[in-house]
């Protein structure tokens, strides 16, 4: 077989073909069959069209093609696939997207290098997380896991127009799934596997008054063990106990259009806000420009400069120095420990010639070294992770005109987070 040959070859199992116009250059084209004399005819159609995506990126109904926005639309079926269970996993099928999560109780999303480092629970966000096209400050979004969704759309770019504040990097907007008004339907899914892992989900619609009133319950719940362990407690921990549950009562007739939705969320654990935290110890510097900050010899130097310390300096991640602990020195309760001791000392010590107070104190970390296994840590108290969430959202669409209709969205949020690292 020849080199033509086998390129024709290739072309055809693939359903093109090489064609040319002048002899010198080829190009593809879909696979013709012949006809009588040289006549051709396209191949017989095989009945398959591209699906298309419908969103609600602006507020209204339309197809992602029409829209002039770069945007991502997930369906619930592309999340099981792609094993998306949660906010930080949409990152394996969002470009542009980033997820960070530090020790604090909020998160950080950034789109196109837009968001935030202000990342503690009172702060906004820089990428608007909008549940049903209504923005929610205040979210889950790190800690519930998605289920019975119509879709998933990441909106890309400012979208302040629309969507209003904290939408300058972009939106993530979460569609629920709506009740089905002529059918009834029902799934339940479940899942085992290591750590004591129990996994399930399910939904149930069911049609109350045929094409008119219709009831949607769906839930999930996820519990495990922790995969990490704590050397003092001899505790496993970073497990997950939590579960949601929605309810969606939809309606419809002919000029009104809407759904109730109350959705809970609660979770009960031993979660982590981060994991294990590296730390290159930082002894304070030894002089500031050309002023010394003390000889290193005598606690009451020793203290004096760990003011100056930020507890853990910048440093190579691979060293054996990055497993160390912080300055204690440097925290707050050990300086006003020293501060209590110059105000009321009750001698001197006469081999230093210092202030000695009543009050004595030390490096509460003891320049240890933490374990080299990134599953380990060391505390005296586990992570203790308390998170709770209630959302009632009404929608409504209402025909006033054959050409003109009004839409109207509301939504009340409890939310309520507590955490202990």
């Amino acid at each position: 077989m020849t080199v033509d040959q086998a390129i024709r070859r290739v072309a055809a199992d693939a359903g093109l073909r090489i064609v040319s116009s002048d002899g010198r250059t080829w190009a593809l084209a879909p696979a013709t069959s012949a006809n009588t004399g040289n006549a051709a005819t396209p191949a017989a159609d095989d009945g398959y069209r591209g699906e298309e995506i419908i969103v609600t990126a602006q507020k209204r109904v339309e197809s992602a093609q029409n829209v002039p926005i770069a945007i991502t639309a997930l369906s619930q079926k592309n999340l099981e696939e792609q094993k998306i269970e949660g906010g930080p996993d949409i990152m394996r099928a969002v470009p542009n997207l980033t997820f960070s999560k530090s020790n604090f109780s909020s998160y950080n999303i950034s789109i196109r290098g837009i968001g935030t480092k202000a990342i503690s629970a009172t702060t906004d966000p820089g990428v608007a997380v909008s549940f049903n096209n209504i923005g929610m400050i205040q979210n889950r979004f790190f800690e519930q896991e998605f289920f019975d969704m119509e879709r998933l759309e990441v909106l890309r770019g400012p979208q302040g127009t629309l969507y209003g504040r904290n939408a300058t990097g972009g939106v993530i907007n979460l569609i629920t799934a709506k009740p089905k008004l002529n059918k009834f339907e029902g799934n339940i899914k479940g899942e085992v596997g290591n750590y004591d892992s129990r996994r399930m989900t399910g939904m149930l619609n069911i049609p109350i008054v045929s094409d008119q009133l219709g009831l949607r319950i769906a839930g999930s719940m996820t519990d495990r063990d922790g995969y990490d362990y704590n050397s003092v407690t001899k505790n496993r921990i970073n497990g997950r106990d939590l579960w949601s549950l929605r309810t969606t009562l939809g309606f419809e007739n002919d000029w009104l259009r809407g759904n109730f939705i109350w959705e809970r969320f609660r979770e009960s654990d031993n979660r982590s806000r981060t994991g294990k935290q590296l730390c290159h110890r930082d002894d304070s510097p030894d002089m500031i420009g050309s002023t010394s900050t003390g000889p290193a010899d005598g606690s009451y130097n020793e203290v004096r400069r760990a003011y100056l310390s930020t507890g853990c300096k910048a440093g190579s991640l691979y060293d054996d120095a990055a497993f160390g602990t912080p300055n204690g020195l440097g925290i707050a309760y050990i300086s006003g420990l020293h501060v209590a001791n110059i105000l009321g000392p009750v001698g001197y010590d006469p081999t230093t010639n210092l202030q000695v107070g009543l009050l004595g104190y030390k490096d509460p970390y003891g320049g240890l070294m933490q374990s080299r296994n990134l599953r380990e840590i060391a505390s005296v108290r586990d992570p203790r992770y308390r998170a709770s969430s209630d959302i009632l959202s009404l929608n409504l669409d209402i025909d006033i005109s054959d050409s003109l209709m009004l839409s109207s969205q509301t939504a009340w949020n409890w939310d309520k987070v507590y955490s202990f690292q």
